[in-house]
């Protein structure tokens, strides 16, 4: 999966990259869950996603002094003005659903724990398009700005 990020950042070419769900539960899961505890304790175990259109739904198990959290959020996805926009929606902590302005005390922890994907933030900053469906992410991705176009 790396290899493919790395591709698509250095092309000179626009690239389409279709990853299944499978796919992108996997690289989360191996580039996330290797972190060490975060703030007050909270020690991911487990993330994954599930994807509709317009919707991307992360569900995370998260040990705190010994008790699993089961945290999920739901966000709606869109692109506007070359920006990947994300608003919150609901979430739920266990079966408890929770709302908006509920799930707004678990964000920070939610945006930390994602801050070591640097080289998919990258790679998103160049998205001309986005479409999501339950059993696959596809990213249209423009051309790299310091890639050179090959002569025809």
């Amino acid at each position: 999966m790396t290899s493919v990020f790395a591709k698509a950042l250095t092309s000179a070419q626009a690239s389409t990259l279709e990853l299944t769900i499978d796919e992108v539960n996997a690289h989360l899961r191996q580039a996330l869950l290797a972190q060490k505890s975060g703030d007050g304790g909270l020690s991911l175990q487990h993330i994954g996603v599930r994807l509709e259109p317009g919707k991307c739904e992360i569900l995370t198990v998260q040990k705190w002094h010994g008790w699993n959290l089961h945290l999920g959020a739901t966000y709606s996805v869109s692109l506007k003005g070359g920006k990947l926009k994300m608003q919150l929606l609901a979430g739920n902590l266990g079966r408890l659903r929770l709302s908006a302005r509920w799930m707004r005390l678990f964000e920070n922890p939610f945006t930390r724990m994602l801050s070591p994907l640097r080289r998919e933030r990258v790679l998103v900053d160049r998205l001309d398009d986005i479409k999501l469906d339950p059993a696959k992410l596809t990213l249209y991705v423009r051309i790299s700005a310091g890639a050179s176009n090959p002569a025809p």
